[in-house]
């Protein structure tokens, strides 16, 4: 009986010794299938073609360890290796994969000409799709599928020490240094920060131009979504924005561009922030821009085609873009130019934003100072545009891109108008210029314009309040200054202008210029005739709608505070005359000048400008053009022959005021 049980004994363990030895390779077996089944999948899914080497596995750690996997998407334009991914206790299930730890060591991300670079990826408490692992921005025709994939991907932390990107149509470099996911959630990251981010991009075809260089430090972002990033990198039908980003910001930002005719600039800012931004897919690959910017950095000839594509690219960007505000704070601004001299900038704040379709809401800039060659600088206070809207031209130009509009179509006046750019106003507080002669101060200054996207005519507004002009006292502006009497000159200014497109008439709706203690000049009037795309011709274009422009009558009122005192006296002392004899004989020289040259009709005129000589208060002057069909070019011809010409091309009405 001993004896059998001590067989039996030894038969199992001999049982257990063989099954110890043999676990190790059964189960590698099985792992080794199961991670073919895995592959299958994602060949299935993706289309793509996936190889592996070997599998390696640890019992006493739960460890799998693929070698040598490769995946590369159909058509051949892209490709991912990966020299090993180790999963600790991976746990497959219907096409799904959870994992504590996921390691992935040498990664190589090829598209096109495009290279990136993943030493080491490192994944805590990866859930999603078995693709999940290896699903990338922008790689194959099928990478608008992956944005889905990414979609179903969670993971606890993330940690990259380094990410290499090498665009090889335009040379530029991008890296990315210590990136630490902190929460990953169906493929939108909760918070992140990167250390160092750098890119760098060749100037341009000259070699001696310095490369475009961008850094910035301590970077983080918070509401990052991964699949509104790869369906705008995939490219699809146009559809709805989505939220990209809820906020990122950096600090020690620094880019540094030139030419080598120019020299270098540098911008530094200490901070910068951007909220809100959404992003919707292009229409087409982003790959695609690459190499229309490849064709523009090598000085390419461009054909039609590639002007309407490139056309296309720019309202694309602008529509697939919004965002709610952009910050940035002490800002820097050095430039370095042998030809230009040397300038040097500080601001203290600058807001961008809300902005979406091609419109821009506001551009505030806060505490500007600068510096520059020739003992120039200027400060401002408070600088903001608001309102800018070039939706319009961004529609025009769409059309062109698409053909429905020929390159060489020239816009109507009413295209000109309509498309043009919008700005609803300019504001500048507490502003001041100074150069060698003199300094210009400004209180404030605002330009309004009325202009609605469908609506004619345009009205423009102009404001100045608070003007300081003080020469210095070698310049000539000051030499003028002291024949007045003056040391400095202060004023204020107001414009209001009107076109119309339609009927072509520009109009002077009011005009008035104030100086302190010298007096004040307004004055209205119009135009016909007037072409809108004259702001934009050149050579013989710009002279032939100069030519066609009709004058119309015009009003100016001249009030006397001071200055035409001053001008008398100056002139008495010349001719060494008492003043009032002067005067007197000044009085009847003009009333018989206007007389001989506009005859006997300005007779009243001409006793009314003498009335003025005599005691200068306030004079109405309106000039009206000889025949309806008088020209503008016609006045500025007379001009160069004096009295007896200008006569020819105007009459003048005077009316002295008391």
């Amino acid at each position: 009986m001993n004896r059998r049980v001590g067989v039996y004994a030894l038969a199992a363990l001999i049982l257990v010794a063989a099954t110890a030895l043999a676990a190790p390779w059964a189960v590698r077996v099985l792992v080794e299938r199961r991670v073919d089944d895995s592959l299958q999948n994602i060949r299935i899914r993706s289309t793509s073609v996936v190889h592996r080497g070997e599998v390696t596995v640890d019992l006493a750690s739960r460890t799998v360890v693929i070698h040598g996997l490769t995946i590369d998407p159909p058509g051949g334009a892209s490709s991912i290796r990966i020299g090993s991914l180790t999963m600790i206790e991976p746990w497959p299930s219907k096409g799904r994969l959870t994992a504590r730890r996921v390691v992935f060591d040498d990664v190589a991300l090829l598209s096109g000409d495009d290279r990136t670079a993943v030493p080491l990826i490192e994944l805590q408490d990866y859930s999603g799709p078995e693709e999940g692992l290896v699903t990338t921005p922008g790689a194959g025709p099928r990478a608008a599928s992956q944005a889905d994939v990414i979609g179903q991907v969670s993971v606890g932390e993330i940690s990259i020490p380094l990410i290499e990107l090498v665009a090889g149509k335009t040379g530029t470099r991008r890296s990315f240094k210590n990136i630490l996911v902190t929460r990953l959630v169906d493929g939108v990251i909760d918070a992140a920060s990167i250390e160092d981010i750098a890119v760098e991009a060749p100037g341009g075809k000259n070699p001696a131009a310095p490369p475009v260089q961008l850094t910035a430090s301590a970077a983080s972002l918070a509401g990052l979504s991964l699949p509104t990033l790869w369906r705008f990198y995939a490219g699809e039908k146009a559809s709805g924005r989505e939220p990209l980003l809820n906020e990122i910001s950096a600090s020690r930002l620094a880019l540094r561009a030139g030419s080598a005719a120019r020299g270098e600039i540098a911008i530094r800012a200490a901070a910068a922030s951007t909220r809100g931004v959404q992003l919707r897919p292009l229409t087409f690959p982003f790959a695609e821009i690459d190499g229309f910017l490849a064709k523009l950095k090598n000085e390419e000839a461009l054909t039609p085609a590639d002007v309407r594509q490139g056309l296309l690219m720019i309202v694309e960007g602008a529509r697939a873009l919004s965002f709610d505000a952009i910050e940035l704070s002490r800002v820097r601004v050095e430039q370095t130019s042998a030809r230009d001299g040397d300038l040097s900038a500080t601001i203290r704040s600058v807001s961008v934003g809300p902005y979406a379709d091609a419109r821009l809401e506001q551009v505030a800039i806060e505490g500007l100072t600068s510096s520059g060659a020739g003992s120039r600088s200027l400060q401002v206070s408070h600088a903001q545009l608001r309102g800018f809207d070039a939706s319009r031209l961004a529609a025009y130009a769409e059309r062109i891109g698409r053909d429905e509009i020929m390159l060489t179509t020239q816009p109507t006046a009413n295209d000109v108008v309509l498309t043009a750019p919008r700005i609803r106003a300019i504001e500048l507080r507490d502003a001041r210029y100074g150069d060698p002669d003199g300094t210009f101060a400004l209180a404030s200054a605002r330009v309004n314009v009325d202009a609605p996207l469908d609506a004619v005519p345009q009205h423009l507004g102009l404001e100045l309040q608070g003007v300081e002009v003080t020469p210095d006292d070698a310049s000539r502006l000051a030499a003028a200054a002291r024949r007045v009497g003056l040391t400095q000159v202060k004023g204020s200014g107001r414009l209001a202008m009107t076109l119309d497109p339609n009927t072509r008439e520009l109009s002077l709706d009011s005009l008035k210029t104030t100086i302190e203690d010298l007096g004040a000049i307004e004055a209205s009037g119009s135009l016909a005739k007037v072409d809108p795309r004259l702001a934009i011709s050149r050579g013989q274009e710009f002279i032939d709608q100069l030519s066609a422009i009709i004058l119309e009558p015009f009003k100016i009122i001249v009030r006397n505070d001071g200055l035409f005192d001053i001008a008398l006296r100056r002139a008495a002392r010349t001719a060494n005359e008492p003043d009032d004899v002067f005067r007197a004989a000044l009085a009847v020289r003009a009333s018989d000048e206007i007389s001989t040259l506009f005859g006997p009709p300005a007779r009243q005129s001409a006793e009314a400008l003498a009335a003025f000589i005599r005691q200068p208060i306030s004079l109405d002057i309106t000039i009206d053009p000889k025949t309806p069909d008088t020209r503008l070019i016609d006045l500025l011809q007379s001009l160069r022959l004096g009295p007896a010409g200008i006569a020819q091309t105007i009459d003048v009405r005077i009316l002295n005021r008391r």
